[in-house]
This record gives C-alpha cells, sequence and structure tokens, in this order.
C-alpha cells in the first residue's frame, strides 16, 4: 500500500474530524448545518480520492504513454473477453460470491451513518458549556464512527479474506506491457504474482502488496491463451505457472 494512499485512507478522516470539531464549535448557529452536511461530503471525496491518485500516478509519470508507444503483441476486445467470460463454468459463482463480500463492506458504513446521529443526539452540546467541552463532544460524534467503521472494514478484510476480481474488458499488450480500461502496467510484472488457468482461458495478475480496500486480481481472458503466455514470459519475466494446464 503506497504511503499517500494509506494517508488518505486511514489519516486524513481524523484530521478531518478535528476540523469539523473546531468548525462545529466556535462558527455561529446558523452556519453549522452547512458544516454538517458537509462533513459527510468530505468523506466521499476523501474515499475517492485513493482510487483516483492510484490511476493519476500512471498517467503522471508517463507509463500509459510509454506503453503505448511500442508495438503491439496482443489485443484482446470486449466481445472476446465477454464470451471467455460466459464460457467460464465458475465466473458466475466468483462473482456472486464478490457481491456478497462487497455487500459485507457496506455494513460499516451503515452502522457508522446510524452511529453517528445516534451519538449527535446523545453527546449534543448544552449550552453554558465551555468551548474545550463543546469541541470534545463534536471531537467525540466525528471521531467514533470513523474508528468504528475502519476498525470493522479491517476485520472483514482479513476474516473474509477479501479479495477483488477485476476482470478487464479490453486490453492490449505491448512491448512494454499492458493497458486496458483502468489499468497500466509497465514489463517487467515485478510487483505481481501470475497464475495462469488453461481450462478457463485466462491470466491472473495478484499484487504482492495489498492496497487499502483488499486484494485486487486483475483477470485477462485470452482466447489465444498461450500466446499471451508466450509474451508474458518473454516480455514480463514470469516463469511458467499453471492451473488446469492441458496434459
Amino acid at each position: 500500500m503506497g504511503l499517500k494512499t494509506t494517508y488518505l485512507y486511514y489519516v486524513l478522516p481524523y484530521f478531518a474530524g478535528v476540523l469539523f470539531a473546531l468548525a462545529m464549535t466556535y462558527v455561529p448557529p446558523q452556519y453549522r448545518s452547512y458544516i454538517f452536511w458537509g462533513y459527510f461530503i468530505a468523506l466521499m471525496v476523501v474515499m475517492g480520492l485513493s482510487s483516483f491518485m492510484q490511476r493519476k500516478k500512471f498517467y503522471k509519470s508517463g507509463v500509459v504513454d510509454e506503453i503505448r508507444r511500442s508495438s503491439v503483441l496482443l489485443r484482446v476486445s470486449r466481445d472476446e473477453v465477454m464470451k471467455l467470460f460466459t464460457e467460464d463454468p465458475k465466473a458466475t459463482e466468483e462473482l456472486s460470491r464478490q457481491m456478497r463480500m462487497t455487500m459485507y463492506m457496506f455494513i460499516p458504513s451503515l452502522v457508522a451513518f446510524a452511529l453517528f446521529f445516534t451519538l449527535m443526539r446523545l453527546l449534543a452540546p448544552h449550552s453554558g458549556e465551555s468551548s474545550t467541552t463543546v469541541f470534545l463532544r463534536y471531537l467525540a460524534i466525528y471521531e467514533t464512527p470513523i474508528a468504528i467503521s475502519q476498525s470493522f472494514n479491517l476485520y472483514i478484510r482479513r476474516r473474509k479474506r477479501f479479495e477483488i476480481i477485476n476482470t478487464v474488458l479490453e486490453y492490449e499488450v505491448h512491448a512494454k506491457g499492458i493497458v486496458g480500461r483502468g489499468i497500466a502496467i509497465p514489463f517487467p510484472l515485478k510487483d505481481y504474482e501470475v497464475k495462469v488457468n488453461y481450462s478457463r482461458r485466462f491470466v491472473e495478475l495478484v499484487p504482492r502488496k495489498q492496497s487499502a480496500m483488499g486484494m485486487v486480481r486483475l483477470r485477462l481472458y485470452a482466447r489465444s491463451i498461450d500466446r499471451l503466455v508466450r509474451i508474458l514470459e518473454s516480455r514480463g519475466g514470469i516463469k511458467r505457472g499453471s492451473e488446469g494446464a492441458p496434459s
């Protein structure tokens, strides 16, 4: 997990909670409703920034342009991927399991949302209290749901071994890497473990380091699976290792 992603996902929400608690303490009462809703907007922005920065990193560093300037070795269309996906006997089962896991991940957010409004009723400041007491009340209101939500998320990921299978719907394998919808992976594939399943006709790229949102497995379906594997061996620096290989 990158340092910036860790900061955005785990640290920044707590700083935001402190700022909003200060604002709720010292701004005039007529403006507090704006701060109240601004808190939720800020949280959504923070959660979206981690994935945005991950994508931006490739474009800023010129990885995508460098890969695309090299020769195309294999091009896989959306139609080909979708056909192979529908022919994959285990794909539907995996998708259903992934949807269930995604629903689990919504639970902490719902708990935090309900807890926030409960704390607003229980810990609402009383007239005549000192600024320090008011600040501490609002700090507990804003920070407690964040702490519980993140702790619950970590527990679910570790307990349920949370993984996401990201099936790349169309992609190109170039001499210098792989580009597709939302991905740009330069060769060699030193940051990925590569798994090949010949019978189901896909290659999976599994990051060696887990991200803040769990393990994301990039799945590349290909009708010419042998050709894809040969390219990854010669250009990506992988060694042949497979599941469901033909005898």
